[in-house]
């Protein structure tokens, strides 16, 4: 599905959502008696979506409240490797930290299942990819991310297709999951097999 088909309606991004950086500190540092945890790029490693247990306690001041993560946010990496998470239910006083992007859907206008879809599909990537940044680890500005057009079909078409791109990913998890299962099993019978007498 092209990103310029002519018959879509389209808008840029900055129009249907909220952009923000996440926090940046001069020093990354764990505050051991802080209440407010740092989502980083290493706790969104795989499908699978953030890993609230490993989270810090970074030292911040009175302006990580516009970093905090909220239930619908998708968080976008725009260095590397183009990758964008939905989160849902974040635990409370969450911010993110480091290069990482927030963006919150309109309510109403753009569902965040179906941005993280479009978001993390190979024609966004191509589009993108012309507005990259730097040599050894490219990176994408985000004032080309604010004027991404993205399609916009009918909310329960987006909705639809949301849920759809979720239960792709599922079933690619609990694929994986089975193909370990299997080799683990394999493996022990084989193990079992060297030692019987």
């Amino acid at each position: 599905m092209p990103l310029s088909a002519p018959d879509a309606a389209t808008r840029p991004l900055e129009q249907l959502a909220l952009i923000r950086n996440g926090f940046v500190p001069r020093q990354l540092s764990h505050d051991p008696f802080g209440e407010v945890r740092g989502l980083q790029m290493r706790d969104l490693a795989g499908e699978a979506g953030p890993d609230w247990s490993r989270l810090i306690s970074p030292r911040v001041g009175t302006e990580a409240a516009r970093h905090e993560l909220r239930d619908g946010d998708v968080v976008v990496n725009l260095r590397g490797a183009m990758r964008a998470w939905r989160i849902s239910a974040p635990p409370p006083r969450v911010i993110v930290v480091g290069q990482l992007t927030i963006v919150t859907p309109h309510a109403g206008v753009l569902d965040p299942d179906y941005l993280c879809w479009r978001l993390n599909h190979r024609d966004t990537h191509t589009s993108l990819r012309a507005f990259a940044k730097g040599t050894s680890l490219s990176f994408v500005p985000m004032a080309d991310l604010r004027r991404l057009e993205i399609e916009i079909p009918p909310l329960p078409i987006q909705r639809s297709i949301g849920r759809a791109a979720a239960l792709a990913r599922s079933e690619q998890r609990l694929q994986q999951q089975l193909s370990l299962a299997r080799r683990t099993l394999v493996d022990c019978q084989l193990l079992r097999a060297t030692r019987a007498r």
